[in-house]
């Protein structure tokens, strides 16, 4: 061969070389294409997800709505005008709720991704076995979760602007305030909502992702078998986990029904009793592992052996995720139940507890320049008719208040230290407080009371509510006036009457006029009514008259303002302690205060049952697919199809009922002592029981919505091949 064709041999074989080449490369394909290949099955693996986990997206729909439509309250110009302080107070109760819903929701979305990650771990290993990277596949993952939130989160924004109407309404109708429905859309609410969305998403997706770029084949391909792996050695010890936590419990509840539980133990007790609620599961999954595997009595009874032994597999793998589910059902009742309670008090108590329009204090007892300042000023915001000015008297003594301190339940709490002992209480003036008969009947008559009459050597008393029985058995005691004269008790009356410092704290001794007169003036009020709503800002006004007067000498006792020495009661959750009371601006003010309270729990309630209710939901229905042959085992034995269903209902019963059961016992107990202090403390007349009766009711709604779903979803998912 000559050197001309070797030459053209080899440039022939280089050609061939690099079409070769070139056609693999076209071949395997260029990065642009892997791109949209990977962009393909991101949108096919999003909507079959969107698809699969219906329940997981409605939750996420829902929340992103009640976010929308809660943070709205922040930025609504006609809720903030009803108070001063409005933006600051609303932004920090919906801060505060929206700093544990975060991590709610973050746990949730997490759990439910790492879920998802289990079931498809097969699919993920392909992915890796075709060569695919795990940072590649990391990101496909993280992106499909992202298509998905990015959905849940637009398809919320329109039923939130629904719910922001509905709650707008509602708010302005508890402070019987006009409100017309109008479009009302802040970006500031959206951009808020958004940010704790992305939020959210991306302190579960971070470790997620993370997790996914460490795992190999093998470890992808075992991980579908496992969703919770928790080793279970050692049942026989666990077992006694059970009897362990249940003791804990109950000692628990019976240091809080006998008030033994105080800021010092508080802490520690309350620890232990989530760790308790932890081992509680850990002790239920070894005990139903060990009678299943004993073979007790009834497992062989109707279907029981399918049932225990299903329910002893799913504790043993979800023992933490069913003592979380259990926290999340006992916040969600508790806050439930506070809500009512403030709600409640709301409707019924603040009105009756203050039936007068205006009521000014003073510590002068002779010539009241200082009423007479205040007067003038009031005039500026409105219209002031029937003006009356009165004393409150003392005989210098403290025999009353030294029978309710000694008597008054408030005062023999453990570890209450006895203020006394310093000759001072802020609970009550330095002195009994009384008041004429007639300047008595006066008021009654102002406040759409009927009038009363006192026998001679007689008194009454009039208390609050909260204190009504220690009242009754003040009324058995003798009072002797300045000039030797005895009095004994009458009546009491418990009406509404403005009892935290200013006609009286807590109580008052009402004696006849002609006994009043051996009485010493103690301080004044003046009690007046108006015609029609005061302008915003008489309180500031009236306040600023106080602290003016503060240096002047009160008559001729060389005291001035400052040197008074004023009491507020006993009252410790609902009460407006000052010298000054105008009835439109402060039931405003307390109206406000309670119902952003009680919308905040309401909201952190929802979102805690939407979180758990759907791990439980999603839980079963991504689990549905491992019974179909189980259940086509039961058909085959003989199950009719009635019978199946009525398995599938009593499955998903147990599971959903456990960790409401043991919540609900733990939390009514919890619920019983709040709603009694917040009766004891408020005087509201009625049954605590019913508190926690209401938020159980509310909860067992919307857990029925979520049982209906997924046995709908379940039977749907065993039917697909036609097994029932």
């Amino acid at each position: 061969m000559s050197k001309t064709e070797e030459k053209g041999t080899q440039r022939k074989s280089q050609n061939q070389r690099k079409s070769s080449g070139k056609a693999g490369r076209e071949k395997t394909g260029s990065p642009r294409q892997y791109g949209e290949i990977f962009r393909t099955l991101t949108r096919r693996n999003a909507s079959r997800s969107f698809r699969d986990y219906g329940i997981y997206t409605a939750t996420l729909t829902a929340v992103s709505a009640l976010m929308f439509a809660f943070h709205s309250l922040m930025f609504s110009e006609d809720i903030l005008k009803l108070c001063e302080d409005g933006g600051l107070f609303i932004g920090s109760m919906i801060g505060a709720a929206a700093f544990f819903i975060v991590f709610i929701m973050a746990w949730l979305v997490g759990y439910i991704v790492r879920f998802m990650a289990n079931r498809r771990s097969r699919e993920f290993g392909t992915y890796l076995l075709l060569g695919v990277s795990g940072r590649r596949l990391a990101g496909m993952f993280i992106r499909e979760n992202l298509i998905l939130g990015g959905i849940a989160f637009a398809l919320g924004l329109l039923p939130g602007m629904f719910f922001q109407q509905v709650l707008t309404s509602m708010f302005m109708g508890t402070m019987d305030k006009a409100y017309h429905l109008k479009a009302e859309i802040s970006i500031w609410n959206i951009l808020l909502t958004l940010g704790i969305y992305l939020v959210i998403f991306w302190i579960a997706l971070l470790r997620a992702g993370r997790r996914l770029k460490k795992l190999n084949i093998r470890e992808l391909m075992n991980a579908e078998r496992a969703n919770e792996e928790i080793r279970q050695k050692h049942i026989s010890e666990k077992t006694l986990l059970f009897p362990m936590a249940v003791i804990y419990i109950l000692i628990f509840m019976l240091l809080l029904w006998n008030n033994r539980i105080n800021n010092a133990n508080g802490i520690p007790l309350c620890l232990g009793l989530f760790g308790s609620v932890y081992l509680l599961y850990t002790g239920i999954a070894a005990t139903v592992c060990r009678y299943a595997d004993k073979g007790g009595r009834k497992i062989y009874k109707s279907a029981n052996v399918f049932l225990i032994r299903q329910f002893s597999s799913k504790i043993r793998t979800m023992q933490f995720t069913m003592g979380t589910l259990t926290v999340l059902f006992t916040v969600a009742l508790l806050v439930s139940s506070i809500a009512l309670m403030f709600m409640d008090y709301q409707i019924n108590m603040m009105e009756q507890e203050n039936p007068f329009d205006i009521l000014l204090f003073s510590p002068e007892t002779e010539d009241r320049p200082l009423l007479e300042e205040k007067q003038k000023l009031l005039e500026d915001f409105g219209e002031i008719e029937d003006v009356y000015v009165y004393s409150i008297y003392t005989d210098g003594d403290t025999d009353m208040n030294d029978f309710f301190y000694d008597n008054l339940p408030f005062f023999q709490r453990e570890g209450y230290e006895d203020l006394t002992a310093e000759g001072e209480n802020p609970s009550y003036f330095s002195c009994d407080t009384y008041m004429k008969l007639s300047d008595y009947n006066y008021l009654r008559k102002a406040a759409g009371y009927r009038t009363v009459s006192l026998e001679e050597g007689t008194y009454l008393i009039h208390a609050k509510t909260r204190v009504k029985e220690t009242a009754q058995k003040a009324l058995k005691e003798t009072l002797v006036l300045p000039n030797g004269e005895g009095l004994k008790g009458a009546e009491l009356y418990t009406e509404g009457f403005c009892q935290s410092g200013l006609n009286g704290s807590d109580y008052l001794i009402i004696v006849s006029d002609q006994a009043a007169e051996t009485l010493t003036p103690y301080y004044s009020l003046l009690e007046a009514q108006t015609s029609g709503v005061m302008k915003t800002g008489a309180l500031d006004a009236l306040d600023s008259a106080d602290e003016s007067y503060g240096k002047r000498t009160l008559g001729n006792s060389g005291m001035t303002y400052e040197d008074f020495y004023w009491a507020d009661g006993t009252d410790e959750i609902f009460v407006y302690m000052a010298e000054n009371f105008v009835k439109g601006e402060i039931l405003d003010t307390m109206n406000f205060i309670i119902t952003v309270v009680a919308y905040a729990c309401i909201y952190t309630a929802v979102v805690f049952l939407c979180v758990a209710l759907t791990v439980l939901s999603v839980q079963q229905l991504g689990d549905s697919g491992k019974y179909r042959f189980r259940y086509d085992t039961l058909r085959k034995l003989g199950l009719r199809l009635e019978e199946i269903h009525s398995v599938i209902r009593k499955q998903l019963l147990i599971y959903y009922m456990t960790p409401f059961v043991v919540s609900a016992v733990i939390s009514w107990i919890i619920v019983k002592y709040i709603s009694d202090s917040f009766v004891f403390y408020t005087g509201i007349r009625q049954n605590s029981i019913l508190y926690f009766a209401g938020a159980a009711g509310a909860v067992a709604v919307l857990f029925l919505i979520y049982f209906a779903a997924t046995y709908i979803g379940f039977k749907r998912n065993i039917e697909e091949k036609k097994i029932c």
